[in-house]
Formats: C-alpha cells, sequence, structure tokens
C-alpha cells in the first residue's frame, strides 16, 4: 500500500492494525503530491490495485489531520493529542505571566523543556550515531507539530548551534502582550535539541518577534562544566 501510494501522497503519518478475520486495516494522514489530486482519484487508485478489500479518504482544505477510525488524533508513536487554538494558547501564556510575573515564564520555559526532554528523547535513537549531522530533521518536526517554520545552523567552533523560528507559535495571536520573549520556546529548544544530541545546552533567545523583530533566534551552546 506504501509503495501504491508513493507517487500520489505524501503520507505524514500511518498505522496499520491486524483484524480478527486474518485482514488488515491501514489507516494514514498524506499530503497530495498534484493538484488535480482528489478523494475520488485516491480510491480509484487504491481499489484498482486488487490489494484492498474497502477504501474511504476524507479531504481537509483547513489543514486538520482526523482520523475517523479511532477518537481523536495520534502520532506515529500513537500517543494521543488535542487540538488548541493557536490564540487561546497565546492567552493562556499572558495569564500565567500577569498572574504570577517573572516567575510565570520561569513556569513556562521549565515546562516547556520538560515536555521537549520526555518527547524528543525518542529521536535520539531516530537519528543514529551522529544526531548533530540531521538537526534540520528537527526543524521539520517543529514545522510538523505546529510550533513554527524554521531553521538550524551550526555547530560553530564553539559548538553552538542557532535555531531561527519565523513564525513562533508563541508570538502568534498574542497581540499587545506584556511578555517580551518566547519563554515556553525557549525551553522546548533546549530541551528538545539537547535531548537529540545528548548534551546539556544553554539556550538563549536573541531576537524575539515579541519585541519588534522579524524572526525568532534561539542561540543553543554546551553547558559549561
Amino acid at each position: 500500500m506504501l509503495n501504491l501510494l508513493a507517487k500520489d501522497v505524501n503520507l505524514i503519518g500511518s498505522n496499520s492494525y491486524d483484524t480478527e478475520r486474518g485482514e488488515a486495516l491501514f489507516s494514514g494522514f498524506g499530503e497530495v503530491l498534484s493538484p488535480s489530486a482528489t478523494p475520488d482519484s485516491i480510491k480509484k487508485l487504491v481499489r484498482g490495485s486488487g490489494e484492498a478489500l474497502g477504501c474511504s479518504v476524507w479531504m481537509s482544505n483547513q489543514g486538520f489531520l482526523v482520523d475517523k477510525f479511532h477518537t481523536g488524533v495520534e502520532t506515529a508513536m500513537g500517543d494521543p493529542y488535542i487540538m488548541l487554538p493557536v490564540s487561546g494558547l497565546a492567552k493562556t501564556f499572558d495569564s500565567i505571566g500577569k498572574s504570577l510575573g517573572s516567575g510565570g515564564d520561569l513556569v513556562l520555559y521549565l515546562e516547556g523543556q520538560a515536555m521537549a526532554n520526555a518527547r524528543f528523547g525518542a529521536f535520539r535513537k531516530i537519528l543514529g550515531p551522529h544526531p548533530e549531522r540531521r538537526m534540520q530533521e528537527v526543524t521539520h518536526v517543529f514545522e510538523a507539530l505546529g510550533y513554527g517554520s524554521s531553521t538550524i545552523s551550526g555547530p560553530d567552533e564553539d559548538g553552538a548551534l542557532k535555531l531561527v523560528v519565523t513564525d513562533c507559535f508563541e508570538c502568534s495571536g498574542r497581540g499587545k502582550s506584556s511578555a517580551h520573549s518566547c519563554a515556553f520556546m525557549r525551553g522546548l529548544a533546549r530541551g528538545s535539541i539537547g535531548a537529540a544530541v545528548g548534551k546539556e545546552l544553554e539556550c538563549t533567545e536573541t531576537r524575539c518577534r515579541m519585541r519588534g523583530d522579524t524572526e525568532c533566534e534561539f542561540l543553543l551552546a554546551p553547558q559549561l562544566p
């Protein structure tokens, strides 16, 4: 099935399950590679292969990935996910900052780092023995999860990496905010990239859209002993 769809669909994630009747159920999220592709054309392709007993295809123009075989959305690792509007999450971050002051930034930073440590640690095995050579793949994960489009460069002669996020989700939808930095994203960057390379890193946000910059920039340097 994967080979059949490869020319027409960029599969973002897929799952397959055996049934008690000796059959298998295949489901997945994908992006069509041709603007002329439709749910009907994909169904015709699958049914014409002679390999599928049945096929259902749904399309969304809003970018939502809806799994109608299960409850909600899940990752390839089987973790359930929920969707929150960026504006709503931004207001929550603002409320934390207004209620706790500078302590709110610390809470967001630590929570971002903790979440990244828990999730991105698994990517170290996927990236292989030299993950520092494949850091751009981490930015693809960032973008796929909705954290923002990003690029990463380095390491420089001091071993530092630079992460640039052009549309950081933490800045989006905040309007007039009392915040001046992306505390959660800074923790997320430190935890995720540190977990991927297997090193303790220090993370400094050198540029931020909430300070009037055109993009957010994070400098990740090896932690001094």
